[in-house]
Parts: C-alpha cells; structure tokens; sequence
C-alpha cells in the first residue's frame, strides 16, 4: 500500500471527496502502485507539470450546520403534497400516492365487492372523482418526466381499480380492461393535465408526445381586481326586463353564431327599422360562440361610444352580459368592455330573447351567419376550452395506436377495435367471455396446459360456449365500427 506522508503531499476536502495532490518527489512511486488505486476507486494519477493529482470519492456527503446544529440529509422531501427525490425521477411521490390509493380501496371494498353492492356505473365514477384525482395530484410538476418505470408503476396501481370495477378474473389484460371501461392509461391522463397546466397557467411552450402546444395560442387568464369594488358601478347601465319594442329608435344589435364552417360576429345599427351601419367578423373554428358574443358587444361599445348621446346595445347572449356584470372576471376582454362602459355612462346595455322575430335581433343573427364566409378575418385567441379539447384528442389517438400495436388483449380488439371515452356497457359475464378469462375450460389451458394436451382450438372455443352460463344474453356492443359477435 502507498502512504501519502511528507512535506511534498497535500490533502483538500470537498463535497465529490478528497482530493491529493503530491510533488514530483513521490510521483514515481505512486505509478507504481496500479493496484492501490484500483482496489480503493481512486481516479487514474494525472500528471500536471511537476505534479500528481487523484480525487478520492468519500463515503458520507458533506455536512450542513445551523448554528451548531447539524442538518441531516435526506433522499426526498415533501412540499405541498408532492414528494421530491434528490435525482427528480418521482417514483417516491407515485409509491406515496400508491399507499394513498391502497388505503381508498380498502375502503372501497368494504362497500362493495366483485358480484354485490353498487353498479359498475358508480364504482367509475368514484375511481374518476376520487382515485384518479389522487393519483394525478401536482401532475404539473411531475407530469412532464414520465419515465417506463413510472409508467408500470402507474399502470399497476390502475389495475387495481380496473378488476375493482369490472369484477374480471385478475390474470386479464390491463389494456382490455382500459377500452372496455374507457379509463385511458393512467400516465397519458398525467401527462394530459401536465400538458394543459404548463401552457394555461405557467404560459410556456409545451409538447404532447409529437404534438407542440404554444401559450399565444390560447386565451390567458387576468388576475387580481382590476377595478376597486367601489367604484364598479355597472348595474344602472343593464337591464335584463325591459320590454323591447320596435319603435324605428337608433339601436345596436349584436350577435354570434357557429357552425362546422367556422365562427362568426356581428353588430348592426338600425334607425327606422332600416341597417345603417354594421360590422362583421369571421373567426377561427375553434374560436367559441362566447368569444364571438362578446366580441359583437366589445365592436359596438367602441362604435356607439362616438354617438355622445343615450343609445341601448341588445343582444341575446345572457352569459355575457353576466360575465360584464362580474367584477372578479378573469377573461380579458371582459374587463376591457367593463372599462369601455365605465367611461362611457351613455351605453346601455340590454337583453332580449332570441328568435321572437325581433327585427334588429333577426338581421344581427342572419348578418352573423354570413360573416363565417364574408366576413373581415380576425383573430382571437382559442378558448382554454379549445386546448383541452385538442390535449383530450391527441391522448386519444396516442392510446388508439397503443391499442393497435398491442401485444395483449387482442381477442377484444378484434371486437371493440376503437378506443373511446364512452363505456361499452357489458356485463361481468360479458367481459369474461370477450376477454377469453372466466370459468371454463379454455382459460386454465393457458396455465395448465398438460391438462388440456387432447383439446385443440376448435374445441376450446366449443367448450367456452358449453360452459357459460345459461342466463347470460350477449348483447352486440353499442359502439361504432365494431363487429358482430359470434
């Protein structure tokens, strides 16, 4: 063994260990001794001018002191609910949220079990309110690193709630069990919300496996009150029960229409029951019927705000008049009309029912319909609800070529082919037959086989019909491009 003792050698302690460095004086023995460094996981001598260094790993990490009270370390902390590893990988936060989820099934079982107590129907709907939203918690801060390993853990913890649901034999596929209740993967549910919280609440650029989300695309949220409650003093400029009467006066009608074409707005000026003025926007098709309702209301306060005398707005959309009427409203342009009227006490605002053959209500709505062609483009931004809906299909295509490209399941792939988010609707029975994993003879022929050596496959599937119960009616499953069974 070398010993590093002397005048010419020097030790420095660090967080990665310790660290010698010896002169050129000792430079030639410690060459000589390979073996030393290898049996005590020295890195290699480096020589440096008339010097040698080597870095020596230490056992312990460094120590951390308060005052004179020394901190422990730890491996993982917990901050709001979700655990954080020292290497951010999250498989603590998942096995913490797995004893959670254990403690709510023993829960569950005590309230029902695999043939009594409440349907499959409430059993579902507990998993989606309870379960999952346990499982999913601070899906944003760890959502995003989604690991195979997680993944299994994940889908084992599912597993569970799926039998719990369905009542099948524990040895059927995961993923059988996945389209036939439409609960899609687990960590594609996580991945989903993460997805939607990084670009609606944190505004960054995010990706769902290949698909880019960007946060210009969507609306933002406001925050905060932007006007003292005080001075909010909208009410005297609406009315939600004046009677409208078609007396030739200047008004302003608004309105905003959708179809599979797109999305449009409108506002027209009548005077003497005659179209003085009007104004017509074609949006996006994502863009929604509200964002189209308030852009008309928005469009005409700005063009009723150079009459500088008493004029009334009617339109047909309660919700947005309610949204006005709301001080604490996070949508943006919500707040720029409520600033608009605020300084234009002359603007009121007024409901009416729609499609009672009001002449202004009626132009306003054919003029909408036509501004989804001719209208002057303009561009807001996609609802929030938009993105959901985008997020929502690309977890659902996602799932659909797992689903293809599967290796278990396929004997209910050959019968539910498409993933949904709709239930299919069977039975306990029903599911054991589809899945080929129930009471009868084909199913320990997978385990047992020496058992089953004489039966060949056209008799296995003879047996599975022999010995099914009498009582179970098989209904065709009632979802869309699915095959008949047989």
């Amino acid at each position: 063994m070398c010993m590093l003792s002397g005048p010419h050698q020097h030790a420095q302690f660090c967080n990665v260990g310790v660290h010698f460095q010896v002169s050129m004086k000792v430079n030639v023995p410690l060459k000589g001794c390979p073996s030393y460094w290898k049996t005590k996981s020295l890195e290699s001598p480096a020589s440096c001018g008339n010097k040698t260094t080597a870095t020596y790993p230490t056992a312990r990490g460094p120590t951390f002191k308060w005052g004179n009270k020394s901190i422990s370390r730890k491996n993982h902390l917990k901050y709001l609910g979700v655990t954080l590893d020292h290497k951010l990988r999250w498989l603590p936060h998942v096995i913490e949220q797995d004893k959670r989820a254990m403690d709510q099934y023993q829960n569950l079982c005590r309230i029902a079990g695999k043939t009594w107590g409440i349907n499959k129907n409430i059993r579902r709907l507990l998993y989606k309110t309870v379960i999952e939203r346990t499982l999913c918690h601070g899906a944003a801060a760890w959502g995003h690193n989604m690991t195979s390993r997680l993944q299994k853990k994940l889908d084992s913890i599912q597993r569970l709630f799926l039998l719990y649901i369905t009542g099948a034999y524990r040895a059927t596929p995961t993923a059988a069990l996945q389209v036939v209740t439409a609960l899609q993967p687990l960590h594609l549910q996580i991945q989903q919300e993460a997805t939607y919280d990084r670009i609606a609440r944190a505004r960054s650029s995010s990706n769902f496996f290949t698909v880019l989300f960007s946060p210009t695309d969507y609306e933002s949220k406001s925050s905060g009150i932007h006007i003292h409650p005080p001075n909010f003093l909208l009410q005297i400029q609406f009315s939600f029960a004046e009677n409208h009467i078609d007396s030739g006066a200047k008004d302003i009608y608004t309105d905003g229409s959708k179809t599979d074409e797109g999305t449009g707005s409108r506002y027209c000026i009548l005077e003497n029951n005659g179209i003085i003025t009007s104004w017509q926007g074609k949006l996006d098709r994502s863009n929604s019927v509200f964002q189209a309702e308030i852009l008309a209301v928005r469009m005409a306060i700005e063009a009723a705000s150079s009459l500088h005398r008493p004029i009334k707005i009617w339109t047909d959309s309660f919700s947005s008049l309610l949204a006005i009427l709301n001080p604490k409203s996070h949508h943006s342009m919500v707040r720029e009309i409520q600033t608009l009227l605020l300084s234009h006490k002359h603007i009121h605002l007024r409901w009416l029912k729609a499609h009672v053959d009001y002449l202004g209500n009626e132009c306003a709505y054919q003029l909408s319909k036509e501004a989804i062609t001719k209208g002057d483009p303009f561009f807001l931004p996609k609802p929030l609800s938009s993105l959901k809906s985008e997020n929502k299909s690309a977890a659902l295509s996602i799932w659909q070529d797992n689903w293809d490209n599967g290796e278990t399941g396929r004997s209910t792939h050959d019968i539910v082919p498409r993933v949904s988010n709709k239930p299919v609707g069977w039975n306990r029975e029903e599911i054991m037959f589809v899945t080929g994993h129930g009471p009868f003879p084909s199913y320990p022929h997978t385990f047992i086989a020496s058992i089953f050596e004489h039966m060949t496959t056209a008799r296995a599937k003879k047996e599975i019909q022999f010995t099914m119960p009498q009582d179970v009616s098989l209904r065709s499953p009632d979802i869309s491009n699915s095959n008949s069974v047989t």
